[in-house]
């Protein structure tokens, strides 16, 4: 009767091995979205692969659970408690209240702390031309230039007046 009972131990257990095998992984879920209703009494969460209806437990890093009001693949609505202070807060997304599905950080009625830097987006179409600006500064003299090379001779000026008359000169001979 041992060995029976043996052997049926060890073919469940087979069985448990080879339905994991064969069982597809699950995708994993990721929080995209948190954010407060303005009444501070409601926050929804967007993401993907919210194992809905799967003992998904929402609660805050404190540990104070966030009753769940709807749950889908990609949409949680969840109750926040009353009189819940300004500031950021962690938002914690588990299996059963064991396992973490995803964090995120949910600022409520305060600025939070800065997230990281993102990717730098596509360059931006060009814009419309600005005004004339005023003139600047007039700049440094530059250096005189090389000489240039020799020009035509010009036309002949006018005849100038008679000059004085000249010294008499030495007699000429016979």
């Amino acid at each position: 009767m041992k060995t029976k009972s043996t052997a049926a131990v060890v073919i469940l257990a087979l069985c448990l091995v080879v339905a994991q095998l064969f069982t597809p992984a699950r995708a994993q879920s990721r929080i995209d979205f948190a954010a407060a209703d303005s009444s501070l009494s409601t926050v929804e969460i967007r993401g993907v692969n919210f194992p809905a209806l799967l003992g998904l437990r929402l609660a805050l890093k404190d540990g104070t659970i966030l009753p769940m009001s709807t749950a889908t693949a990609t949409r949680i609505l969840a109750q926040l408690p009353a009189g819940l202070a300004a500031g950021s807060y962690e938002v914690v997304l588990t299996r059963g209240g064991l396992s973490v599905v995803d964090r995120f950080a949910l600022t409520i009625g305060a600025a939070g702390t800065a997230g990281s830097m993102g990717s730098q987006g596509p360059q931006g179409a060009v814009g419309p031309k600005g005004p004339q600006g005023t003139a600047g500064a007039p700049g440094t003299a530059g250096m005189p230039g090389a000489q240039g090379a020799m020009g035509m001779p010009g036309p002949a000026g006018p005849m100038g007046p008679a000059g004085p008359p000249g010294d008499r000169g030495e007699a000429g001979g016979p």
